[in-house]
């Protein structure tokens, strides 16, 4: 039973959480779409044919008018910035648990006489941010597929791109976390919404461990560069994620079972 308590003192942050990130995503939405209705032209031009004494007008597409691409719209409208923010929030919740359960108890290890394994505390803090990540990720991409058919509904069928998903797919930044044009940049893709929130957890038990926790407060700053390089796009964090989001996370779990934590 006080295993469940325990669990549920972080649902009223999550709601409060999900909720707040909803709202930036109906932003970022509403962002984008004012930004293509201001792109939205007349696509066509009228020409007046005279035939004796009277007038035709007729209409032909106007080829050199066009919106501006849908990535460039996308970075308009937020897109880095709302990931940045949602990132944030649930990446702050972990401390903002261990750190009220430190403030209740003065120390962290008196959470560990729980019925409990340190693992589990461990799992505990960890699994709601990555539940609150998830949440983000479908939502944000539902609304990336209103967003494509609303730009594409401005164009007239004569001009309309077919090429508007894979454009945004392939390009930064929905590429970041949506690599489905790249499936080989997947895996570092996933585990680098694992390792922000890794990363926060480690960094928390490594300041509270003082000097024992030298080694932690290292390898939390090598998963804060991994997350750098890949933000970079650089080639080597195709395989640096996930290499260090494993290294953070077993790093987490040896740390709470083996390292004191004042």
């Amino acid at each position: 039973m006080k295993v469940l308590w325990f669990a549920k003192q972080k649902i009223p942050a999550l709601i409060v959480s999900i909720g707040l990130i909803l709202f930036c995503l109906l932003i970022f939405l509403a962002t984008f779409v004012n930004l293509a209705d201001k792109g939205k032209t007349n696509w066509y031009t009228t020409q007046w044919v005279i035939v004796g004494e009277d007038k035709y007008p007729i209409e032909s597409l106007n080829p050199n008018v066009k919106l501006p691409e849908i990535n460039s719209l996308l970075i308009q409208a937020g897109f880095i910035q709302w990931m940045g923010i949602s990132f944030l929030i649930f990446s702050i919740l972990p401390a903002f648990w261990i750190l009220k359960d430190y403030h209740m108890t003065r120390s962290i290890r008196t959470i560990m006489r729980l019925p409990v394994s340190p693992t589990w505390y461990y799992l505990d803090k960890l699994l709601p941010a990555l539940l609150g990540i998830a949440f983000y990720w479908i939502i944000q991409l539902l609304m990336l597929y209103v967003m494509v058919n609303h730009y594409m509904g401005l164009y007239p069928k004569e001009l309309r791109p077919s090429d508007a998903y894979i454009t945004m797919w392939k390009s930064f930044p929905i590429n970041l976390l949506y690599p489905f044009y790249d499936p080989v940049r997947l895996p570092a893709a996933l585990t680098f919404t694992i390792l922000i929130p890794a990363v926060v957890i480690l960094s928390v038990f490594a300041v509270k461990s003082g000097m024992r926790g030298i080694i932690s407060g290292i390898i939390a700053g090598g998963g804060i560069l991994t997350a750098i390089i890949y933000f970079l796009e650089l080639p080597v964090s195709f395989w640096l994620t996930p290499l260090m989001t494993i290294t953070v996370f077993l790093t987490g779990i040896w740390h709470i079972n083996k390292i004191k934590i004042t």
